[in-house]
């Protein structure tokens, strides 16, 4: 089975937006728009388009949400998070815990929901 690559476009999702790309001649266009790039991709339906603009505004607010609470540990608090790990015999995480996300991961998208660059 061949692997698709994956193209990261933006470390950060916290900084961008993403908004439906208006006065362009293709259907079921998006922007995720950062300080610095702007990527303009078009979904395969309008299923599709939905998914992924809601999958990427979901991504983000989860990301910002993250970043604010990690922002409100102090140094020194043991009190475990995405930034302060459980400790000691018993203290796991697996990839699906809330302590153990990245502020730049969105949910995944199903394989029938593919966006290309325009």
């Amino acid at each position: 089975m061949q692997r698709e690559e994956v193209t990261v476009m933006e470390e950060d999702l916290r900084l961008c937006t993403v908004k439906a790309a208006v006065d362009v001649d293709r259907r079921f266009c998006f922007e995720v728009v950062s300080p610095f790039k702007c990527h303009m991709l078009q979904a395969e339906s309008e299923e599709s388009y939905n998914s992924w603009i809601s999958a990427l505004q979901r991504g983000i607010g989860q990301a910002l949400q993250l970043s604010s609470h990690e922002n409100s540990f102090t140094f020194g608090n043991d009190t475990p998070s995405p930034l302060n790990p459980p400790k000691g015999p018993g203290a796991t995480t697996t990839p699906g815990d809330s302590n153990n996300s990245s502020p730049a991961t969105t949910p995944q998208a199903s394989t029938a929901h593919k966006a290309q660059y325009v």
